[in-house]
């Protein structure tokens, strides 16, 4: 093959310019016995422009910064049991001297930052201090150091908190104890259950196996994470012959607390017992009198417990009589509304200063356990009694219940069917949450 038959100019080409033919020439050159192997055809000039790639490096402004403020980085830790307050700085970045000084010569900062506190600091590429927030778990408080055109300043405030709802739901395989600990519930929430439900409680100590349950409890937030589990909203357990329900409710009036699906309040207004540690010598039954040796009835209980166990208030009160009652000995009666009295016998003595119109809450120390008056032994009598008569205190309803046909009732109602929703999405998954 004639490689000098029809040689191309290059030097001359009309679709390039000086600088270009002049690269090619050289790289021409550069191939040498490449390009003395290989057949060259003639270039047929080109009907459109020839599209040249040129690549060259630019030197493009930096990009401004709104306000003429710098974008500050944001490091988040916690403070760790050991930790000074030097070695906490420097994990989050703060190299300021400035902030550094003011935060260690606050005490308000210090009480705040201790083990298990998390802190976020928002800081320029520097290390000066724009932002340091400390948030407490014991308070719901948070301490936030910011920086402003004045200067460094430090205030307190309340946590702001974003509440979720949870469901836990499963079945009992084994114990209850193991179902809900499977289902994820927390620990605090299902130790809380007991208290939920009260006396009528008895029921989650005899679940079997194959019993469900469903319970919807709060979750509060901060910052995107959980922070603490909040109230049990609603709970129900089911077994083959029964479902035990609990819902969580306010009323207008400022009261609270937990009712089943029909209203009726799960709380009791009244203890059943006023002593903590006793056992039941005599019940609300006819028996013979151990001093007088007659058979006659027994309108109280007598709970046998140590000379000086502390006796308590079994509800709200107010003080109607203290003092010698014959045969009780020591004695003391409650009033509590307009037809329900509590009394306690036998006792050893009063709580200083008793007297008749102090206003009593339930659980309040009132006396001590005694043997004053005709007993044969330390004991408690205590009595019960609606408008006058004597009731059975072990036995006797005294839960209250939402007045049929009241705004309240209404207002329940609409309640239990909210929650209806998450507690049946319960049966579904062992634990959701819900916006």
């Amino acid at each position: 093959m004639n490689l000098h038959k029809n040689p191309i100019d290059f030097s001359h080409h009309p679709l390039l310019t000086h600088s270009q033919r002049a690269t090619l020439l050289l790289a021409i050159v550069t191939l040498g016995g490449a390009v003395s192997a290989t057949a060259i055809p003639e270039v047929t000039p080109a009907t459109d422009p020839l599209a040249i790639l040129h690549v060259e490096d630019l030197h493009l402004p930096l990009p401004e910064i709104m306000n003429g403020a710098e974008t500050p980085f944001v490091l988040e830790t916690t403070m760790r049991r050991g930790d000074t307050l030097s070695a906490l700085l420097a994990r989050l970045g703060v190299k300021d001297v400035e902030a550094r000084g003011f935060i260690a010569s606050r005490s308000a900062a210090l009480h705040y930052l201790r083990p298990e506190t998390k802190v976020v600091a928002r800081t320029s590429r520097q290390g000066r201090l724009y932002l340091l927030n400390a948030a407490d778990p014991r308070d719901e408080k948070a301490l936030n150091v910011a920086r402003d055109k004045q200067g460094l300043t430090i205030q307190e405030e309340a946590l702001s908190l974003e509440t979720r709802i949870a469901i836990g739901a499963g079945n009992v395989h084994s114990t209850l104890s193991a179902a809900m600990e499977t289902a994820g519930l927390p620990e605090d929430v299902a130790g809380a259950l007991p208290a939920v439900f009260g006396s009528r409680g008895d029921f989650l100590r005899k679940l079997k196996r194959g019993d469900h349950f469903s319970v919807v409890y709060e979750v509060l937030s901060h910052q995107g994470a959980p922070y603490r589990n909040g109230r049990i909203l609603a709970a129900e357990f089911s077994s083959a012959s029964k479902t035990n329900a609990a819902y969580w409710f306010a009323e207008s009036n400022g009261k609270s607390g937990y009712y089943s699906a029909d209203g009726r309040s799960l709380r009791e207004n009244f203890l059943r017992s006023p002593v903590v540690y006793f056992r039941i010598s005599s019940g609300f039954v006819e028996r013979e009198h151990p001093v007088l040796k007659k058979w006659i009835q027994h309108k109280g209980i007598d709970f046998s417990a140590p000379v000086g166990t502390p006796v308590q208030a079994t509800a709200n009160g107010v003080v109607d009589f203290v003092g010698d009652m014959r045969g009780f000995g020591n004695f003391i009666v409650l009033r509590h509304g307009k037809t329900v009295t509590t009394a306690y016998g036998h006792l050893d003595g009063f709580a200083e200063g008793l007297k008749k119109g102090d206003a009593i809450h339930q659980g309040d120390v009132i006396g001590f356990v005694g043997q004053t008056g005709w007993a044969t032994g330390p004991h408690l009598h205590y009595e019960f009694r609606i408008n006058g008569v004597h009731k059975d205190p072990l036995t006797t309803d005294v839960t209250t219940a939402l007045a049929p046909g009241s705004p309240q009732l209404a207002e329940f109602r609409a309640r239990v069917a909210s929650l209806r929703t998450p507690l049946a999405s319960g049966s579904r998954a062992d634990l959701a949450f819900l916006d």
